[in-house]
């Protein structure tokens, strides 16, 4: 399994220390931090009640499964808009993959968290199920048709 790939070498702790970072950085509301930290070991409660493993394991893991690899740029090609996939670099990635976890987690009024069905969300990507491992798919098909579209960007 190549999750265990990750845990052997040093980016382990790089991926950890993007992961902490920009999970809090989503998490501050109106400067304050310590509410967000206070959100963030709340989460690993709810996690650790949910599963009973490492929920910095299951953390790590739901984080790689829901990576995205690709991301669309709007280009014109005379009078028609295309759009062109790009490569993310690691860093992005993983901002990306907080984002569609915040996304789908944030209610509309006041953008409160709603922290178990981000738990949810969380243990859904850690089994490969759940609409952000269904959306990385489907991008991941539209950049498989799109890939013609590489080549002008080049010239």
């Amino acid at each position: 399994m190549y999750i265990w790939n990750y845990l052997q070498f040093k980016y382990y702790n790089n991926i950890f220390y993007l992961l902490n970072k920009n999970l809090i950085g989503k998490l501050i509301k109106r400067g304050r931090k310590l509410y967000a930290w206070k959100l963030y070991f709340i989460l690993k409660y709810l996690l650790k009640k949910k599963i009973k493993k490492d929920v910095n394991i299951i953390l790590l893991i739901g984080l790689i499964h829901s990576l995205r690899k690709v991301h669309f740029i709007k280009k014109r090609f005379g009078s028609v808009k295309k759009e062109i996939p790009v490569v993310l670099k690691f860093e992005r990635q993983i901002k990306f993959a907080l984002n569609s976890w915040l996304k789908y987690v944030k209610s509309k009024p006041n953008n409160n968290i709603n922290l178990k069905r981000l738990v949810l969300y969380i243990c859904a990507s850690y089994k490969w199920r759940g609409p952000i491992i269904k959306e990385n798919y489907i991008l991941y098909k539209k950049a498989i048709e799109n890939r013609i579209l590489l080549n002008f960007i080049k010239k």
